[in-house]
């Protein structure tokens, strides 16, 4: 029995040993406790961890060592424990001895040893709970910002499903979150674009680069254009970004127009120029083939076998004149003169014109009202506003069609005149321009009177045409509308107040009763054809004409000729001195001398020249020659003698 007790003894002794190696060891801190809240045992590690020995450990109450924050939950864990009760698992900051606090995970249990005792193992988890504090300060910051962003941001999963969103703009979201969650982009974004951003996300997850696109798409808040950026993510997982770049496209989209308005404006001024130097010669040429012509009908017998061909050959004149006008109202530059006209003679004047503007593969159907109102208008406008509306018809109808061009008288009352936005009601003239063409889409139908806008392709259209009849036709005091349906055609309705009737009938005079005189005129023109033909013509009329090539000679052969000049007919535009330095350095001699201009040049708005007199722009017939010149000689000499003044 006794060597028994002593086996167990001796066998004790290494076990105690290992025990303690072990305790000694340990990493963790291990310690056993009483009822009465002291430390019965603690290891090593406890002075490692903490810093305090062994002795001040024992020494003083466990819970002292605890964080001040955690000793009331601390206590209230160990109470079951002091009760014998199971094991209890927790973590709680404990004092070092330097100031610093650490993190300890805690196993405890209740042992009974004729008292209760309880065992506690505790692990250092304070790197643990730093790095996880860590992560989610940043996972709290990446979640704001997720959350704040003014962007659609969109998680998506390894299978490509969204399980996650925010949205800065709700009226951005395509489709409520509850359609959206747990489905791919394919599956709740229309095909075309569902397919597209499917393709990026799965670019981006496999080859770990940001991809991006651009899109417009119908949205709540209307049509919107978004840029998508996608970046891999964690666990296979990818970030959609698509943010509302509308504003920025539109005003990409604005810069890119008035870059073209600014080459249209550019290659349109440039036509002008082209136009303006054209017209010059172009209208010189015209006034020869226009005066002799006359000249020559005027001495030929009414049943002369000749007549047809020189009025052939005069009408041919007048249509290249009108053509020069038509030119230079393109470009903008020509004087504008508004008179009452009779709108039916001039669109009979541009019928033949029409016909082979348009082609033969169109039909060109007019009626016009016997008795129609005159208007107050220029003539050129006029027919610009006729001619831009035919080619826009004749583009509209490549394979053929109908145009028809309707003149008719039409009252209006005081609703009609508001909603068309008249100045009076009254009597109208209605002009009505339709085609059987393929029409105008609504969206296209807002935008077609403003400038540079056109339907039509790149090159093939100024976007100027239907501008320039609206500016036309409101100047004038009237109104246009357009009726329109893709397919159908499309029909133009423009109304022109009415003016009192001219007096004269719109037909040209005979022209044996072209008003001539016997006084004095000084021709200076720098074209020899031109100056001869002008000096024919008025010798004709019964007229004396001194003749000049140049200013300079103009003053020479004033200051020689003995009797009285009447009337200066010059050219505006002539080499070295022009017409109006001419015209003061007369007056300031001749005071009384009447002045008549002339020009071959487009003239802009309002450049009129000093000192002031009536314009004759080139080219001009025989009887507005004669009519112009004894209306200037006809002014009376009280305004002459206020021009010299001024000039003096």
């Amino acid at each position: 029995m006794a060597n028994d007790d002593s086996s167990r003894k001796n066998d004790a002794q290494p076990a105690r040993f290992l025990e303690d190696r072990f305790f000694a060891l340990s990493l963790d801190l291990l310690c056993i406790a009483g009822t009465d809240g002291y430390f019965k045992f603690v290891n090593p590690a406890w002075e490692r961890k903490l810093g305090f020995s062994k002795e001040e450990l024992m020494s003083r109450p466990a819970v002292e060592f605890v964080h001040p924050d955690d000793r009331a939950a601390t206590r209230q864990l160990a109470a079951p424990l002091r009760r014998g009760e199971n094991i209890v698992q927790f973590q709680n900051r404990y004092l070092c001895k330097d100031g610093s606090v650490r993190w300890i995970s805690w196993v405890c249990t209740a042992v009974h040893e004729g008292e209760n005792f309880l065992y506690a193992i505790g692990r250092d988890v304070t790197d643990q709970r730093t790095a996880e504090e860590g992560l989610s300060r940043k996972t709290a910051e990446l979640e704001a910002i997720f959350r704040a962003l003014p962007d659609l941001l969109f998680r998506t999963d390894e299978a490509g499903r969204i399980v996650d969103y925010s949205a800065g703009r709700m009226a951005d979201l395509y489709a409520p979150p509850s359609t959206f969650l747990g489905k791919t982009f394919a599956e709740v974004l229309p095909a075309p674009l569902g397919a597209a951003i499917t393709a990026l996300v799965e670019a981006a997850h496999h080859g770990r680069d940001m991809q991006s696109m651009e899109y417009e798409l119908d949205v709540p808040s209307g049509k919107q254009r978004f840029e998508a950026r996608v970046v891999p993510f964690l666990d296979g997982q990818t970030i959609t970004v698509a943010r509302n770049v509308t504003d920025r496209w539109l005003a990409e989209e604005a810069l890119k127009v008035s870059e073209e308005r600014l080459r249209e404006s550019e290659r349109l001024e440039a036509v002008g120029r082209l136009a303006g130097g054209i017209a010059h010669d172009f209208n010189n040429l015209m006034m020869v083939v226009l005066m002799y012509s006359d000249a020559l009908l005027r001495k030929l017998d009414r049943e002369s076998a000749h007549r047809r061909e020189l009025l052939e050959i005069r009408d041919a004149g007048e249509r290249a004149a009108r053509l020069t006008k038509q030119l230079l109202a393109f470009a903008r530059k020509q004087i504008l003169s508004p008179t009452v006209l009779n709108p039916r003679l001039v669109l009979s004047d541009m019928e033949a014109m029409l016909r082979g503007l348009i082609g033969e593969h169109i039909a060109l159907r007019c009626t016009y009202e016997e008795e129609v109102f005159s208007v107050r208008a220029d003539r050129s406008q006029l027919e610009q506003v006729v001619l831009n509306l035919a080619l826009n018809a004749r583009d509209a109808m490549p394979r053929g069609g109908e145009l028809r061009i309707e003149l008719a008288n039409e009252e209006v009352g005081d609703d009609d005149a508001r909603r068309l936005d008249l100045a009076r009601h009254g009597s109208y003239v209605r002009l009505r321009v339709s085609d059987t063409g393929c029409g105008i889409d609504p969206q296209s139908r807002p935008h077609i009177f403003e400038p540079f806008f056109t339907t039509k392709g790149a090159g093939n259209g100024t976007g100027l045409g239907l501008a320039t009849v609206y500016g036309i036709v409101r100047q004038s005091g009237g109104s246009v509308a357009v009726e329109t349906e893709p397919g159908k055609g499309a029909s133009f309705t423009i109304l022109l107040p009415s003016a009192p009737s001219p007096k004269v009938d719109s037909l040209p005079p005979h022209p044996g009763e072209m008003p001539g005189g016997s006084e004095t005129v000084l021709i200076v023109e720098d074209e020899p054809a031109v100056r001869n033909a002008l000096a024919d013509a008025l010798r004709r009329l019964g007229y004396t004409t001194l003749e000049a090539e140049r200013g300079d000679l103009a003053l020479e052969l004033a200051a020689s000729h003995a009797g009285s000049i009447d009337l200066l007919l010059t050219d505006i535009v002539m080499p070295g001195i022009s017409g109006p330095e001419l015209a003061t350095k007369l007056l300031a001699v001749r005071p009384r001398i009447k002045l008549l201009y002339m020009s071959g040049y487009p003239l802009a708005t309002g450049a009129l020249p000093e000192p002031t007199g009536p314009i004759l722009q080139k080219p001009f017939q025989p009887r507005t020659l004669a009519q112009s010149v004894r209306d200037a000689l006809d002014v009376p000499g009280a305004a002459d003698d206020s021009i010299a003044a001024r000039a003096s």
